[in-house]
């Protein structure tokens, strides 16, 4: 039997029961065992604390799972641009590719047609050459003045005709054109009335043809070619062939003042035996060691170049 003190104080009615004081007891918060005998009874605050410091934890960790979303969200866009430029740089690296395999072989073919066109150039140069010594030639023989190519071949005096005899080879020209040999004509003479009109060379190293196509005014004269070098041609700078520049030469051997001979007859004499370079798209020795079959001291490289390598290919180099 519960007292009524204890009954008002545990808010029980009066005279309860100590049945009744089980079961309100039964309702009181809970208690919690530390260690053997001991309770500890917590108070709905302090639970209610755990559960606020559990849900602020939670919340942290929420808030920070958001933000690594963002980050990877910001280097998954940066990724997706850097692949989005890289798809376009190598879209044009496939486009030049495939330009340059359809253009590749368009200029080979015009760098093709531009030597061709180049050698066309050439032969027609020739060609007019020829049509304007014929044309004069038959001019002359019209009009019954059989010497005028021989007037236009007049030394203006006897040194001339010294000077332009000393560098006329007489016997390459005969051995070179046997049809003048064969028919018993001096070989200055045939030069002089027929052989420049036809592109002989007077000497190796005088390119009839090449002196003609180079310098128009030459050839619209009618004067012969060899005659203009030997008078005053070579002391205006007019080169004897594409490969000899008797201007480059002088400049690049300074003896040839004291040898007392201008720059063709010394190459002729003297350079191309000492394996000197004639121009600056010559060089005498890489000539010889292409052809070992010609000796130094023995041959002149250019002239075996002008007479024979130049009919099998385009350049001595």
């Amino acid at each position: 039997m519960v007292n009524g003190i204890e009954a008002k104080d545990r808010g029980l009615p009066s005279g309860a029961d100590d049945g009744s004081l089980a079961r309100f007891r039964s309702r009181e918060t809970p208690v919690s065992t530390s260690s053997p005998g001991t309770r500890t009874v917590r108070s709905a605050g302090a639970l209610a604390g755990d559960a606020i410091r559990l849900l602020g934890g939670l919340h942290d960790n929420l808030t920070a799972l958001y933000d690594k979303i963002d980050s990877l969200t910001v280097t998954n866009r940066s990724l997706q641009d850097q692949l989005a430029r890289s798809e376009i740089a190598i879209a044009r690296l496939v486009r030049r590719l495939h330009v340059g395999e359809v253009v590749a072989p368009q200029v080979a073919a015009n760098a093709t047609l531009q030597r061709e066109n180049q050698e066309l150039r050439a032969q027609i140069s020739e060609l007019l050459v020829d049509f304007d010594a014929y044309r004069a030639r038959d001019e002359a023989r019209r009009s019954g003045k059989r010497g005028l190519m021989q007037a236009q071949g007049t030394f203006a005096s006897r040194a001339e005709r010294k000077k332009f005899e000393a560098l006329f080879d007489r016997a390459f020209y005969l051995e070179t054109y046997r049809d003048v040999a064969k028919a018993g004509m001096d070989p200055v003479h045939h030069y002089l009335e027929y052989g420049f009109s036809e592109g002989r060379f007077p000497h190796p190293l005088f390119d009839t043809r090449y002196y003609l196509a180079t310098y128009e005014d030459v050839r619209r004269s009618g004067v012969n070619p060899f005659l203009q070098f030997v008078r005053q041609g070579e002391s205006e700078g007019r080169n004897p062939n594409a490969w000899l520049d008797v201007s480059w030469y002088a400049a690049n051997n300074p003896d040839i003042a004291q040898s007392g001979l201008a720059p063709f007859a010394h190459y002729a004499k003297i350079g191309a035996l000492e394996a000197r370079d004639p121009g600056p798209a010559f060089h005498a020795g890489t000539y010889f060691c292409k052809h070992p079959q010609i000796r130094k001291g023995e041959t002149d490289p250019l002239a075996h170049w002008l007479h024979t390598e130049s009919r099998k290919m385009a350049s001595p180099a």
